[in-house]
């Protein structure tokens, strides 16, 4: 069985167009989803997984270690 994490990060903000001295925020998030690989920058999960077949993940995200506040292993 592969391995599933839940993770809580901080995602970045932007606008667009014309704006006041207002400054958009950073907001918490959580994703959830099968360990496709790490490395010393950023952790990679995948919402889908396939039993079979050549492509074996589906929708991936790439979040960067400096954002995640927290990682747990959902058993």
């Amino acid at each position: 069985m592969a391995k599933m994490y839940l993770i809580d990060w901080i995602d970045t903000a932007t606008t667009n167009g014309w704006h006041g001295t207002e400054e958009p925020s950073c907001c918490m998030n959580q994703s959830v989803g099968f360990y496709v690989k790490e490395d010393k920058r950023s952790i990679t999960i995948a919402l889908s997984k396939a039993e079979e077949g050549f492509v074996p993940y589906g929708d991936y995200i790439t979040i960067p270690k400096v954002c995640i506040k927290k990682k747990k292993q959902v058993k």
